[in-house]
């Protein structure tokens, strides 16, 4: 229970903790910074990143503006 929570409060960004984290191993330690960096970026933004799609049909407004 422990580590689920450790690991959904990483992947949350929620900032709490069980006291669990100071005693995982190196692997584990970067397994919490990873789920921290995913869950700040957000799993959307981070598939769309790594799957390389973009739209490119964006129109911008324009008008003739008047002055005087």
């Amino acid at each position: 229970i422990d580590i689920l929570f450790e690991t959904i409060s990483a992947f949350g960004t929620v900032g709490l903790s069980m006291g669990l984290t100071p005693v995982l191993s190196l692997p584990g330690k970067v397994l919490i910074i990873l789920l921290m960096i995913i869950g700040r970026v957000g799993p959307v933004t981070l598939v769309l990143a790594l799957t390389g799609i973009h739209q490119k049909n964006i129109k911008y407004a324009e008008e003739n503006i008047w002055v005087g």
